[in-house]
């Protein structure tokens, strides 16, 4: 019964156990896919050219889908940002319907940098921003997943002055 479990929470949708930032959440990979990438894993945003997905049928465990999409390259006028064509996915976040003890999922975060929410003590972050994954925590249970570029990413970022 424990081997089916774990199956299902590696395969059926609570990704973050098997993360691998080079295959982002479910292929989708910041500063890699498109919004029609995303559009043709999810469907349609909530809203025509919208930022917000409902996955539906694709994952029963995931409430929402939210993904950033790059205004285009850099330029003059344009501060910060990633230098990637107009539409690629510069970050996701996964909110989970199926909030579960995180420490149920055995998520090794070694490595990981942990902090509180200034606001909100209950919440916790864990983040590895090298790998370009964090994970949101309250009160125990992992509400989202954030997937954004990893550090290798770090050549393509817009001059900010």
């Amino acid at each position: 019964m424990r081997a089916i479990l774990l199956m299902f929470l590696c395969v059926g949708g609570i990704g973050p156990i098997a993360f691998n930032p080079d295959q982002g959440w479910r292929g989708i990979v910041p500063l890699h896919s498109t919004r029609l990438d995303v559009e043709r894993l999810i469907g349609p945003p909530n809203k025509p050219n919208g930022s917000m997905y409902d996955p539906g049928a694709l994952d029963p465990t995931v409430a929402r889908v939210f993904v950033e999409y790059s205004p285009g390259y850099c330029t003059k006028d344009r501060k910060g940002g990633y230098n990637v064509p107009q539409g690629t996915v510069i970050q996701i976040a996964v909110t989970w319907a199926d909030q579960r003890d995180f420490s149920e999922l055995q998520i090794d975060v070694s490595g990981f940098e942990k902090s509180r929410d200034s606001e909100i003590p209950e919440i916790v972050y864990y983040s590895k921003m090298e790998e370009g994954i964090s994970y949101t925590v309250e009160e125990g249970k992992l509400k989202s997943t954030h997937y954004f570029s990893t550090k290798k990413s770090s050549h393509l970022k817009c001059p900010r002055n």
